[in-house]
């Protein structure tokens, strides 16, 4: 190569401005056609020269697919790098796509040595470094370039913040230049709408807070800054014959200094690419500092996929596809509408990193794979990283069908003798041991331990270090003590005795691996928290008597506006509130039964109708026969004639069995979060015809209620005694007066639904998430809907002649629907779970101390442990109720 010889002999050290260019997908390319891509390349870095001798620039060397270039002043160089753009940008207007190649540009201005045609030095670094944070066809600035050139620059640069570079100790000022042409601009999809924009932000915003901020930026492994080598491992993939670029079988070491990012920009369009690695090697920090550069070009180009970090081991197996699982993560972690998450999947404008392949439960983990390459043969456009433990993935035998594979390598004997002879006298009895144990040695590879020994041995003696003999041993006593250090650090101001945090850090780590669960949300805690049928039943009964009564306490209010045989009165709420707690609590004891008799089998439609025929007998039986025990004191003589009489058991038989499906249901349904209240025309447009429906539902079944005290007021008015023999013309004349009140109630029925459909948040919640938000937020709202729809039914209810108190029977109900449930369950679920001393009182305070201890991290409205490693020692502990450890 004809480059520009140096007239230097000696090295001298000069102030230059050294340019660095890259070709973007060089290796990629090189795979489909090698011959023809150094035609292209030689073709381009011919260009390149040209423009650098004519902007009075020497081109030093070639790298293979881009040139390094000096120049005496930032000046030269930028307009080098613009030239350069500027022709190649042009030159692609008369190129089919095939025969186009993209660049990146770096530029800074520093000392360098200069010698035998070749710069060395700190600033050749930070060049090389620019250039990877360029998009295609863009040029990285440097600061110090930045202020030399501004003011004479004639293009737009974009500051794009702090990059941390590779091998660079501090985070670096960088800006960006991006030349358009027509080419680009034709290619460019249309900006998105208002809204779509603000949905993008808000959920790049949030992924950057909870992962990058929360995660990345507090991570353990971030103390130990050395650099990992990269091993290319394609062999572990299943790829069509297109894609094969290297021998099977092969594992081949990337070029010291290459990062996973340049590894998967280089992989072209639709990129899909594995990291492995061994447990602490670094692969979720490898991960997510992938995702920081990604959001960071995703927040300046509206084109770009949106990057999401999901953990795949809340998968929950073949009964879902990964697309339906992405809609369900996206809601729950990331508070996304299904239908906007659904509408992103479809259109593939989603970029997805995919953490802990290996924390899927084991029984699913081939269903995984599978489901994965599915998901991406049917989203071919989506870009994709899976994340794995590399002997959990060599040990399934289905492989993925990605692009590429890289595997970390731990680090080197030399790298961790290196760190511990820096790290000063603290550190001097491991360093000395280190050299002379093997084992301790090969722990000390792996980035994580290598850090948490920079903790935990802190001071501590060789003695005490050597007492352990095998690997197992070392990393159990390793994180002993630093769980011992850590707890120390907290003296004087401990919120919580040390026995009584591991405790519950330990049934919090047990609880998430038998979930295969990774991120923990208070607000999530679910019954499966229950482990034995006792717990479960005393959940159960507490959470049917509850709603029992409050059901019981409506009725009570509605009740008088359907028949003037009863009048609002404390007794009428005292019986009718007794009644519905003690329906609950023998719904409870129906379905602990049920379960017990017939297993998973219960929850069949069978099971279920046989649990609600079941529950209904014995609720008439004991209602018949408490009634007749007290006939002379409930409610007068008059409750005693719907109680008690023969002619009304059906009906009453009928509301008692729907009332026990009605808290199986309940029960079942999940506790979910809420959003904060915003008015949404569109969700209340959607809720309007549901609400009808329901509201048509429950007045035919009124109907059927009313005609039975229309019966006993001619009855008490007329001397009738007897209702029709005929059970058919009870249900039908129940049916005929049913329709004016079904008319009446849908359309109260579509008001509500279209108040709370309408008060169901924006597309996407942008409030900051704090631990349990969701749940508090629940009581909100149902405080809020519930006021304002006892206000607006009460003044209704008024206006048409009827009680007021009907109006405020149906608000509360408005607020049970609206969160109240779900907070009412939360609660009683959380007090159960205290009782046993299974959580603490105040979980969100326990776990903020927890995370100031680095035990976890703090990611949004939610919890992770530090490692995964570190949660499965907690795990593993034997601890005893009273919260003592074993």
């Amino acid at each position: 190569m004809n480059d520009h010889p140096s007239t230097l002999l000696d090295p001298q050290r000069i102030l230059a401005a050294v340019v660095f260019s890259d070709a973007v997908g060089f290796s990629a390319r090189m795979a489909a056609d090698e011959e023809r891509t150094l035609g292209l390349v030689e073709r381009d870095l011919g260009l390149m020269r040209q423009i650098c001798q004519e902007t009075q620039g020497r081109v030093l060397k070639s790298t293979g697919d881009g040139l390094l270039m000096y120049f005496d002043n930032a000046l030269q160089a930028v307009a080098c790098a613009l030239e350069i753009q500027k022709q190649l940008a042009n030159q692609s207007k008369s190129l089919s796509d095939d025969d186009v190649l993209n660049h990146r540009i770096g530029i800074h201005l520093g000392n360098v040595y200069l010698k035998d045609n070749d710069i060395m030095g700190n600033g050749v670094n930070i060049a090389a470094r620019l250039q990877t944070q360029a998009e295609p066809g863009g040029i990285c600035l440097s600061k110090t370039v930045y202020d030399d050139v501004k003011k004479t620059l004639s293009v737009k640069a974009t500051y794009l913040g702090l990059r941390e570079l590779k091998n660079i100790s501090e985070a670096f000022p960088v800006y960006q230049i991006l030349l358009e042409s027509s080419r680009t601009r034709l290619r460019s999809p249309a900006p998105p709408l208002r809204q779509e924009y603000r949905n993008r932000q808000v959920l790049l915003d949030k992924v950057s807070h909870y992962w990058i901020e929360g995660v990345l930026e507090r991570s353990l492994q971030r103390r130990v800054a050395l650099e990992l080598g990269l091993d290319s491992r394609d062999d572990l993939l299943d790829r069509p014959w297109s894609l094969l670029w290297r021998r099977q079988d092969t594992s081949d070491m990337l070029p010291p200094g290459t990062q996973a990012i340049a590894k998967f920009d280089d992989l072209g369009a639709s990129r899909s690419l594995l990291i492995l690695g061994a447990p602490g090697s670094g692969k979720t920090t490898t991960l997510l500092e992938i995702a920081r550069e990604l959001i960071e070009r995703a927040k300046y180009d509206v084109n770009l996929a949106i990057p999401v970090i999901l953990n795949l081991s809340s998968w929950p197996g073949k009964r879902q596809a990964i697309a339906d699982w992405l809609v369900t993560e996206l809601q729950s972690k990331y508070q996304v509408r299904r239908e906007i998450a659904k509408t992103w999947i479809q259109d593939q404008k989603l970029l997805l990193l995919l953490d802990g392949l290996d924390e899927v439960n084991p029984r699913h983990r081939e269903s995984c794979v599978e489901a994965i390459n599915q998901f991406y043969q049917d989203h071919g456009q989506t870009d994709l990283i899976v994340c794995s433990r590399i002997s959990d993935y060599e040990a399934l035998q289905t492989r993925l069908q990605l692009q590429g594979a890289i595997c970390l390598q731990p680090l080197t004997p030399e790298q961790v003798n290196q760190y511990f002879l820096k790290s000063g006298e603290d550190l001097a009895a491991i360093a000395q041991i280190i050299q002379e144990d093997s084992s301790l040695q090969e722990l000390a590879r792996s980035p994580l331990m290598l850090s948490i020994m920079s903790i935990a041995y802190q001071g501590i003696s060789a003695h005490e270090i050597q007492r352990r003999v095998n690997a197992e041993e070392r990393r159990q006593h390793l994180f002993d003590k630093y769980i011992e250090r850590m707890l120390a650090r907290r003296v004087a101001d401990k919120p919580y005795q040390d026995q009584h945090t591991k405790h519950w850090l330990s049934e919090l780590a047990r609880q998430l691996v038998k979930e295969s669960q990774t991120v923990f949300l208070i607000e999530g805690i679910q019954q499966s928290w229950l482990s034995r049928n006792s717990q479960k039943f005393e959940y159960h009964a507490k959470l049917f008597s509850s709603l029992g009564a409050v059901f019981g306490a409506i009725f009570s209010m509605i009740l008088p506006n359907f028949t003037a045989v009863f009048e609002v009165s404390f007794s009428l709420f005292f019986i009718t509130t007794i009644t519905g707690a003690v329906l609950g609590f023998m719904s409870a004891v129906c379905w602990s039964v049920f379960r017990q008799a017939f297993g998973p089998r219960v929850f069949s439609p069978l099971g279920v109708f046989s649990y609600s025929v079941f529950s209904g007998a014995i609720a008439v039986l004991l209602g018949l026969g408490a009634t007749r025990f007290y006939e002379d004191w409930i409610i007068y003589k008059k409750s005693y004639l719907i109680f008690a009489s023969l002619e009304t058991l059906p009906l009453l038989y009928v509301i008692y069995a729907s009332s026990a499906i009605v808290f199986l249901v309940i029960a079942k349904t999940p506790i979910r979060s809420y959003n904060k209240l915003q008015w949404s025309w569109f969700w209340g447009k959607q809720k309007l015809i549901e609400g009808m429906l329901w509201g048509l539902a429950i007045g035919l079944i009124l109907g059927q209620i009313s005609i039975v005290y229309l019966f006993f007021v001619l009855s008490l008015d007329f001397g009738l005694t007897t209702m029709p023999n005929s059970i058919w013309t009870q249900f039908l004349a129940s049916f005929i007066l049913g329709i004016p009140l079904g008319i009446i109630l849908q359309f109260l029925g579509g008001l509500v639904a279209f108040l709370i459909g309408g008060f169901t948040g924006t597309d996407i919640d942008k409030t900051t998430t704090t631990p349990n938000q969701g749940i508090w937020q629940a009581l909100h709202n149902s405080l809020i809907l519930g006021t304002v729809a006892m206000v607006l039914l009460g003044t209704l209810a008024g206006w048409v002649g009827v009680s007021i108190s009907a109006g405020i029977a149906l608000g509360i109900g408005v607020g049970l629907v609206s969160g109240g449930i779900a907070a009412l369950k939360h609660g009683l679920l959380r007090l159960l779970l205290r009782s046993q001393n299974r959580i603490p009182w105040n979980y969100a305070h326990f776990l903020d101390y927890a995370t100031s201890c680095i035990f976890v991290q703090k990611m949004g409205g939610g919890y992770i442990f530090s490692h995964r490693l570190l949660l499965e020692h907690f795990a593993a502990m034997k601890s005893q109720p009273g919260g003592q450890i074993k």
